[in-house]
């Protein structure tokens, strides 16, 4: 008997991303961060969230699916991005979403 059961932990966090590797170390972290807001970002609201005091959620204006919640200091570090990847090819004729998670602080 197979159980069909809604995972609670979702997102799934993969580990082993390329960003979720350089925002781990907390120079990387700064620098990216600084780069990401740099090459242009705007304020994101997403419904039903509410972004923790000290923090803003901002997404990347820079033509990427880019989302990340940063920090609200001299010195913005990353705390959580999701970079979404659309594709056509999963699906033949459908526009495929595919996303990509890293947790930089614990």
């Amino acid at each position: 008997m197979r159980n069909n059961q809604v995972r609670e932990s979702m997102p799934r966090l993969i580990s082993d991303t390329s960003f979720n590797r350089k925002l781990n170390i907390t120079e990387h972290n700064h620098e990216h961060t600084k780069m990401f807001l740099e090459k242009g970002t705007s304020e994101f609201v997403l419904p039903g969230f509410i972004t923790p005091h000290g923090y803003r959620l901002v997404k990347s204006t820079s033509g990427n699916e880019q989302y990340r919640l940063i920090t609200d200091s001299d010195e913005p570090e990353t705390a959580y991005a999701v970079k979404l990847e659309f594709m056509n090819h999963i699906v033949p004729g459908k526009k495929n979403m595919y996303a990509d998670y890293g947790m930089a602080l614990s």
